[in-house]
């Protein structure tokens, strides 16, 4: 159980912090979004007013927008060369509205910040630490699994129960009431739709 300092509702953000995101963002864009990342950065003095706006009522009113969480979905080839005709060469790819993805980055700082305050973070954690890669958490699982599966158990990857996540994290990581609203929100109602060769399929 946490005992520590609660995170009951996410810290507005700045247009610096907005603005590092941006200029350090890649230059891809979504068919959702309005403007090119590229055009983004070179209008983002004048746009940043907008863009905090709209992070910061996110997370005060513990929402993610359901026009957030429509991804684009796209087959792309597993490497170059394969048989294009043969669905089993391809990989889809989710791609969320750059609005979406910078709320997120925002949320994970505040998230971060949170941990490494209370000291929370597990030592086998990779992700979104520095100083640790998806190597180590590569080479982990795969021995994780391998040892299951030499003991006969079953194993399970990119699997989790919403309910139960939701409660770790407010009983193992104290985060409650705006802030675990707002996880909740933004963990259901996504939606995604299929583009292939400029036809679109909604699902």
């Amino acid at each position: 159980m946490f005992n520590g300092n609660m995170l009951e509702m996410f810290r507005s953000t700045s247009d610096v912090e907005v603005k590092e995101i941006i200029i350090q963002s890649l230059n891809k864009s979504c068919e959702l979004d309005p403007l090119s990342n590229c055009l983004l950065k070179k209008c983002v003095d004048q746009l940043l007013p907008l863009i905090i706006a709209i992070v910061n009522r996110s997370m005060d009113e513990s929402v993610m927008p359901l026009y957030l969480k429509r991804a684009t979905t796209i087959p792309l080839l597993k490497r170059s060369g394969l048989d294009k005709g043969d669905m089993k060469n391809y990989r889809p790819i989710s791609i969320l509205p750059f609005t979406s993805k910078l709320i997120e980055k925002v949320v994970t700082r505040c998230i971060e910040e949170h941990l490494e305050h209370n000291n929370l973070n597990d030592s086998y954690t990779s992700a979104y630490r520095k100083g640790y890669s998806t190597e180590t958490a590569l080479l982990k699982v795969q021995s994780d699994i391998s040892e299951a599966l030499g003991e006969g158990s079953m194993t399970a990857f990119d699997v989790i129960d919403h309910p139960i996540l939701l409660k770790r994290f407010e009983l193992s990581f104290g985060i409650k009431e705006k802030a675990l609203t707002w996880i909740k929100s933004y963990l259901n109602d996504r939606t995604q739709c299929a583009s292939v060769a400029d036809k679109t399929c909604h699902m």
